[in-house]
């Protein structure tokens, strides 16, 4: 019950636009932007990454 009311509180939040002067790892972007590193998996699927080690240079991100 406590992940599904996490997950639904992560859909409501507001959403940010990221832009990278170049492809970095999902790992790098969910330290920079939330300081948990368990957030990566999340970061690549919402930015439709093929791969986590190279997000694109634009994606959408959660703000927080």
């Amino acid at each position: 019950l406590a992940e599904l009311v996490r997950r639904k509180e992560a859909d409501i939040a507001p959403l940010i636009e990221v832009a990278l002067p170049a492809p970095l790892p999902s790992l790098v972007w969910a330290w920079r932007l939330y300081g948990d590193p368990g957030r990566a998996d999340e970061l690549a699927r919402r930015s439709g990454a093929p791969n986590p080690a190279f997000l694109p240079e634009r994606f959408t991100a959660l703000s927080n």
